[in-house]
């Protein structure tokens, strides 16, 4: 049962209802929620899927990976991938997401590699 998996999460999931019954009548939302893992975020997410399924005509799930801290938007674009094939704006906002960072003072020009391999003025990470 549902409510088994979030006890004492009444607070929270009365907030995201009242979110959810906001973006239903045209007032959208953004709700992030964070926090350590096993501590029932995504335990959270599907009871208020469960309670407010008649609220929400499309929902879309993705989940944020520890490597995609390193790629910006790569949660929204896992979230948007399976709607891309039926829908011409969304597959646009897909490749705009992925498409490569432009730079803007220099978008022409290529860096020399230093001996390490590094392009000056960036940080090798481990």
């Amino acid at each position: 049962m549902v409510a088994a998996q979030v006890m004492g999460r009444d607070g929270e999931l009365e907030i995201l209802t009242s979110l959810a019954r906001d973006a239903a009548s045209g007032r959208g939302r953004l709700v992030l929620i964070e926090g350590e893992p096993g501590i029932g975020k995504t335990s959270l997410l599907r009871a208020l899927l469960e309670d407010a399924a008649d609220l929400l005509p499309r929902v879309v799930t993705g989940a944020a990976e520890e490597f995609d801290q390193r790629l910006p938007f790569a949660t929204a674009g896992s979230c948007l991938e399976p709607l891309a094939a039926g829908d011409q704006e969304v597959a646009e906002v897909l490749a705009l997401i992925r498409a490569p960072a432009r730079n803007t003072r220099s978008s022409n020009r290529s860096w020399p590699l230093s001996r390490s391999g590094v392009r000056p003025g960036r940080r090798r990470w481990p």
